[in-house]
Formats: C-alpha cells, sequence, structure tokens
C-alpha cells in the first residue's frame, strides 16, 4: 500500500473514529435532545453516503431481515386495527431509525474504537465531577435541576442518564484495570447522585440489571441462551409484575399502587382495553384520542401521553400478531448484541449495544414509549454498534 493510499485510510479511520464517538453521544442524549440528536445523526448519513457508499447499501441489506418482522407488525396494525389507518407518521421516524443504524454499522466497522472508549469513560468523569459539585452546593443544585427541567422533563433525563451509566459499564469491562476502577466509581458516585435526585425505580433497577449482564458477558461462558433467556425473562416480569402481584394476592392493591408509582389505574385500564381488541389492537396512535380518556376518568382528571409500559403499549396499540413480529425483530437484535460481546478480539461493539438495548427494555416495563422518536432510533442503533465488531463490508 502506497503513502498516499494510507494516508487516505488514516483519514478515513480517523472520521469513523470520530463519527462513533458523535454517534453515541447524540445516542445517549436522545430522549432529552432528540431533534438535535437526529439532525446530527442524519448528517452523519450524508458523511457515509459519500464516503462509504457501497458499505451503506451492504449494510442496508444486513439490515433488511432484521426490520422486516418489525414493519410487518406495524403494517398490519394500521390495516386491520380498531382505528385503521391512523399513525402513519411512526413510519417517518422507523425510516429515520434505519438510515441512522445503517450509518452507525458503517462507522462502527471503520472506527478505532479506542476513541469512544476514551470519550465515554471522559463524559462519565465530568457528570461524576458535576454531582459531585452539585451535591455540596445546594443552591446550585437547585438551579440545574430547573434548568434541566426546562430542556426536558427528569424522567427522560434519567434515561439518558442510564444510557450513560450502562455504556460505560461497557467500556469499564474491556479497559485496563486502572482506568475499569475509575469508571466504575464514577459510575458509583453518578447512581448515588440520581438515587438521591432521580429515585427513578424503573432508570436506577435497569443499570442495576445491565451491571450483572456485562459481567456475565465478558467474565463468564454461561451460554448465551441461558442470558437470552434471563433478559426476556426479566422484560416480561418486569412489565407484567403489577398483575403477577395481583394474581398471587401477595398484597394489596393500594400497595402494588405506591410500588407502581401510582401507575396500577394505568395498567389495568390498558389491560382490559387490550382484551377487547386482543389480535390486531387499536391503532398505532390510538392512546392518546381512546385509552387516555378512560384513564383520565379513573385517575381524576390526570392525562397521560403513554401507559408507561411499553410491553402493554404493544399489546394494546398492536394486539397479539403486531406484538409478535416486534418483539421477533428486538430479540433478532438483542441476540445479535450479546453474540458480539462474546469476541474474543473485539467485544466492545457487542457489550455497547447490549448495555444500550437491554437498558432501554427494562427502563421500559415502567416509562418511555415505542412511538416516541428515540425508541426505534436507539434500538436499530443497537444494531449498527453491533455490527462493529465484523471487519468492513
Amino acid at each position: 500500500m502506497t503513502n498516499s493510499a494510507t494516508n487516505e485510510q488514516a483519514k478515513h479511520n480517523t472520521v469513523a473514529s470520530a463519527s462513533l464517538l458523535l454517534a453515541v453521544v447524540a445516542l445517549i442524549f436522545s430522549p432529552v435532545a432528540r431533534s438535535p440528536s437526529v439532525w446530527v445523526l442524519l448528517g452523519m448519513t450524508l458523511l457515509v453516503l459519500w464516503q462509504w457508499r457501497p458499505a451503506f447499501i451492504a449494510q442496508a441489506r444486513a439490515l433488511r431481515p432484521i426490520a422486516l418482522p418489525l414493519l410487518a407488525g406495524l403494517i398490519i396494525s394500521l390495516a386491520l386495527s380498531a382505528y385503521p389507518w391512523q399513525g402513519g407518521t411512526v413510519f417517518r421516524d422507523i425510516i429515520k431509525a434505519l438510515l441512522v443504524a445503517i450509518t452507525v454499522a458503517v462507522v462502527a466497522q471503520h472506527a478505532q474504537w479506542h476513541w469512544l472508549k476514551q470519550g465515554i469513560a471522559t463524559l462519565c468523569g465530568l457528570f461524576a465531577a458535576m454531582a459531585l459539585v452539585l451535591y455540596n452546593a445546594p443552591a446550585l443544585h437547585a438551579s440545574a435541576v430547573h434548568w434541566l427541567n426546562s430542556i426536558e422533563n427528569m424522567n427522560l433525563w434519567g434515561s439518558a442518564f442510564a444510557l450513560l451509566l450502562s455504556i460505560s459499564l461497557a467500556v469499564a469491562c474491556c479497559s485496563r484495570p486502572i482506568v475499569a476502577a475509575g469508571i466504575v466509581l464514577a459510575v458509583v458516585i453518578n447512581f448515588a447522585w440520581l438515587s438521591l435526585y432521580y429515585p427513578s425505580r424503573g432508570a436506577l433497577l435497569a443499570v442495576l440489571c445491565v451491571a450483572g449482564l456485562l459481567v456475565l458477558l465478558r467474565y463468564t461462558r454461561l451460554p448465551l441462551s441461558w442470558l437470552f433467556g434471563l433478559t426476556v425473562a426479566a422484560f416480561f416480569i418486569g412489565s407484567l409484575a403489577v398483575f403477577i402481584l395481583q394474581a398471587g394476592d401477595w398484597m394489596s392493591d393500594a400497595k402494588i399502587n405506591a410500588i407502581s408509582s401510582n401507575r396500577l389505574p394505568i395498567y389495568d385500564t390498558i389491560w382490559h382495553l387490550w382484551q377487547q381488541a386482543p389480535w390486531f389492537g387499536w391503532g398505532l396512535k390510538a392512546f392518546k384520542s381512546h385509552a387516555a380518556v378512560d384513564i383520565a376518568a379513573v385517575m381524576r382528571g390526570a392525562q397521560f401521553t403513554a401507559p408507561h409500559n411499553v410491553l402493554l403499549e404493544m399489546l394494546y396499540s398492536l394486539g397479539i400478531i403486531g406484538t409478535i413480529l416486534v418483539l421477533t425483530s428486538l430479540g433478532r437484535i438483542t441476540w445479535q448484541a450479546f453474540s458480539a460481546a462474546r469476541s474474543r478480539t473485539h467485544a466492545l461493539p457487542g457489550l455497547v449495544a447490549a448495555a444500550l438495548l437491554v437498558t432501554l427494555l427494562l427502563h421500559g416495563t415502567t416509562d418511555l414509549s415505542i412511538y416516541r422518536p428515540y425508541f426505534w432510533l436507539l434500538v436499530f442503533s443497537a444494531w449498527g454498534l453491533a455490527q462493529g465488531w465484523k471487519k468492513p463490508i
């Protein structure tokens, strides 16, 4: 290879490395900076099309069988639900997510991943330092929380922070011991701050579960089928926990409601509505005009824009058929991330993908919505990151 070719390759690797770091940071904060994140990621898509168009086309073909079940589930619900042909804007968000996923896959395969390791470790450390400062300066802390709430509500900030902590732990698993110890310390400080000032059970429990999963993926040889099964079980048990507790008659409804942050009436309403349209659901965007009205009637006029449980949201809006198809896509991406995390030579892409995806899904058992643009952006970008352990196509 000539010097000019070597320099050109080094230039492309640098561009890919910087793009990957920028993409992951944009993904972490996509719940709270939705429009800026999407425009940054779509701008990267144009860059990739300019520099790596053949690779973009090849990755699009690789993504096709992953995305088809999801698209089929949405189309079936769009046509056959109780409120058909409503919510077509969902497909616009899915198309954006697919374009970004292909872009992430291309840059992940050409990038030098130590850029991402250093960038995420630095970002986590900066947030830990800020947490210590805010803890010791109550007035400054109050101003900071007010400023954060002016941008987006604290639920979505909790999602972003949970993603940062989980991805930081994935980076720690592939770092030198002294660096890993520093990252873990920063994660612990951030986690403690979130526990004190942002008591979101869903986000915090998701981080703890992901920490255990990453250890099992990285440092044990447990079969992937076991780990995948445990993750699936955690998702379903977390999503249906209130109904399991009710069926077992282990505690009163008042206690169950308190544990679920007063969401039991929401979950009960959604469950009963789903049973009225079990196979094809009520429609992609029927919640605001249909379920929200019934929920407001039992919640003394309180308004909700989502059920705060992605599995119940799928059943309500897509029915059993659509939910199975959507979960098929989610399951295939999760399995691919777990498989990539077991790479002997390049485990970081898979670990980061697994951390991102499982954090999102487990937090989704108590919050979030599949119809927010960031949801599918994160899901399919996890697929793109998992592609990073393979050689460039």
